[in-house]
This record gives structure tokens, C-alpha cells and sequence, in this order.
């Protein structure tokens, strides 16, 4: 009741190790993420701060997320709370697997919970995620396949 998910995969013609590289090389990502902004903050580790911001045709939304699961070639996830724990709390997580030689699936996902969840999935910006999702999802596998390709000239 007080929680939902929004979820997207897309298979990706890059190695995991490159797919993982795009998502945590946050200094690159206006280069080719149009939603999602981060400020590269040193390097990414347990427990290490984030700061992103969410760009929508509707709406600009800043956070801080503490990233709580990385390991590389595997899964990349951060942690952000609306207020104290409970109210609204986003657990965005990014899972990479090699399906085959130089070919990778990503799972986009992001886990909402809390109080406000229930009026957060009723929104329009909720009801557009998955879109947004399919959207970075292919952002991703430009930016990978892209440089995967590089590598291999």
C-alpha cells in the first residue's frame, strides 16, 4: 500500500565492465543524460554522497542520494529520503548482467516508499516514469555501445 515500483530493462551490445563505467562516470553524464544530472563528488564508494537532479518536461527536483550497493560490473544504487525515513524514501538501483560476450542487460529500477507514496504514484510525473526510464535506459545503451565500439577499433 505504501510502497511502488518502476521498473524498465534494455539488453545493451557492450560489456558489463563499460554499461557499469557510464553509469558511475557521473563527471560524463551531461554529455549524454538528458533526466538525470550529477555532481561528481571525488569517487563513488559506499556509503557516499551523491548529489543528482531530476529534469522532467514538468518539473527540476534536486537530492541527495547515499549510494548503498556498489559493485562493479553488477549493481550501482543509491538511497534518497523526502525528510526523516518513512515520509518518502527512493531507493534508485541500476543492475547490469552479462548475457553473453560483449552483450549486457540493465535493469532500471527505482523502489518508492513511505507515507507520501501513495500520492506520489497518483502524480503525472509517476504515471511519465517508465517512459523516462525507457528513455535513459536507451541514453545508456547510445553512451555504452558507443564506447564499446570505440575500444574495439
Amino acid at each position: 500500500m505504501f510502497e511502488f515500483i518502476v521498473e524498465r530493462s534494455i539488453e545493451i551490445d557492450a560489456p558489463a565492465e563499460v554499461v557499469f563505467d557510464v553509469l558511475t562516470t557521473m563527471r560524463d553524464w551531461p554529455a549524454w543524460n538528458t533526466m538525470l544530472v550529477g555532481v561528481d563528488r571525488g569517487p563513488i564508494a559506499l556509503g557516499s554522497k551523491l548529489s543528482l537532479g531530476l529534469r522532467t518536461g514538468e518539473a527540476s527536483y534536486d537530492f541527495v542520494g547515499v549510494v548503498t550497493d556498489f559493485r562493479r560490473a553488477s549493481a550501482f544504487e543509491w538511497l534518497s529520503r523526502t525528510g526523516v525515513a518513512g515520509i518518502l524514501d527512493g531507493r534508485h538501483r541500476f543492475e547490469i548482467e552479462e548475457v553473453s560476450p560483449g552483450r549486457s542487460r540493465l535493469r532500471n529500477v527505482e523502489f518508492y516508499s513511505g507515507l507520501l507514496a501513495p500520492l506520489l504514484r497518483r502524480t503525472a510525473s509517476m504515471k511519465a516514469a517508465p517512459e523516462g526510464f525507457d528513455k535513459m535506459n536507451h541514453e545508456i545503451a547510445a553512451r555504452a555501445e558507443a564506447l564499446a565500439s570505440r575500444s574495439h577499433r
